[in-house]
């Protein structure tokens, strides 16, 4: 396991001085990227082979959102490795114990010579081995959202990305996406679960055209390109399990 600490500023905050949905999932990659760099395989170990471990999914399950100022402990430790996927969860705890999220995540690794996934090399996994942990009691991770097709979808206005949207594989970052789909979705979404499947990557000058489905357990925002395949398609559920 690998954590580190942290306090909540109040730029990481939202308008009831909650830690916003975007600084939740940046305080989970971010951890994912600090163990990455302490093991030796960090980012720019990946740049100069030209791979990278890219996201396929989240599952998020939030008990509490941690308030300005407040200490938290960020952990994470990887689980399975199974083909092309690595399992992933995490914490976000108080300096006490108490847990405000925990979450569940599926990597692949990208090679960008190829421009394909690959089987992650030995070299490149070998280093979690002695870090990989049980995994926590969570429903199981699906590798497709699907939309209720009895459900009428509601297109919200489009808009491009930007550079600010960017990360370092000039793909919008992920948790960018979640973003998107929480404004489109409405600032009333109270979400005790969250899940998130990336599909194709968006990168600047795309256009993304939000369409919300909203039922009375859940509310999915698709990030659809103008052609109607998603980049991304975000699930807000009300209860966790």
């Amino acid at each position: 396991m690998y954590s580190f600490s942290s306090r909540i500023r109040y730029s990481e905050t939202d308008e009831q001085g909650n830690l916003s949905l975007v600084s939740l999932i940046n305080y989970l990659q971010d951890c994912a990227l600090f163990q990455t760099d302490e093991l030796g395989v960090g980012l720019d170990h990946l740049t100069q082979k030209q791979l990278a471990w890219l996201i396929a999914g989240w599952q998020i399950q939030i008990t509490q959102m941690p308030q300005y100022g407040q200490d938290i402990v960020v952990s994470t430790w990887p689980t399975q490795i199974q083909g092309v996927f690595a399992h992933r969860n995490f914490t976000i705890c108080s300096p006490d114990g108490f847990e405000y999220i925990r979450a569940d995540s599926l990597w692949f690794m990208f090679d960008f010579a190829k421009q394909s996934p690959i089987v992650p090399p030995e070299e490149e996994w070998g280093p979690y081995i002695a870090q990989a942990e049980t995994p926590l009691d969570m429903p199981k991770m699906s590798r497709k959202l699907r939309i209720d097709t009895h459900l009428e979808g509601v297109a919200q206005p489009s808009f491009v990305v930007s550079a600010q949207h960017l990360d370092t594989n000039h793909h919008v970052n992920n948790a960018q996406y979640v973003e998107f789909a929480r404004a489109a979705a409405g600032d009333s979404i109270k979400a005790k679960r969250i899940l998130v499947q990336y599909v194709s990557a968006a990168m600047l000058g795309d256009t993304i055209v939000p369409v919300v489905y909203t039922s009375k357990e859940d509310t999915t925002v698709s990030l659809n390109a103008p052609n109607e395949k998603p980049y991304a398609i975000v699930k807000f559920l009300n209860a966790i399990n």
